[in-house]
């Protein structure tokens, strides 16, 4: 679906890691950020129809499901330590030098490898975590 719908519209954010004190710390901060970030969207939108009592079949209720989908989905692949997602660079603050290297060299060829476990299915998770009918 992934692949349909349109993968990689989202732009790389500039970070300078020279402005960063502890590089590897920095890197992992850095990096885990859009994920944290999905998780808490999804959190707050559950949140949210719990505090409301949205109903599951309503519109409310099925948009809340979607966006918590759509972040936990974005968060997951987000985390796949492929280049040039942030997996890899939280990899790279965790890994040796050589680790390090070896990702940042594949990083031209990362995209390539996300298109196609796409297009394979292997990154296709949604009929296998999220098959919730709604009637």
């Amino acid at each position: 679906m992934l692949f349909l719908v349109g993968f990689g519209w989202a732009k790389p954010v500039p970070v300078n890691i020279n402005n960063i004190p502890d590089r590897r710390k920095g890197l992992i901060f850095v990096s885990s950020a859009g994920i944290i970030a999905n998780i808490l969207f999804a959190v707050a939108a559950l949140l949210l129809s719990r505090l409301f009592s949205f109903s599951p079949y309503g519109m409310a209720g099925i948009l809340v499901d979607v966006v918590v989908q759509i972040n936990i989905t974005l968060a997951a692949l987000n985390a796949i330590p492929i280049p040039p997602l942030d997996g890899s660079k939280i990899l790279m603050g965790f890994s040796s030098e050589r680790v390090g290297y070896f990702l940042a060299r594949m990083e031209r060829y990362g995209f390539f490898i996300i298109i196609a476990l796409l297009y394979l299915g292997i990154l296709d998770f949604s009929d296998r975590f999220f098959s919730v009918d709604h009637q």
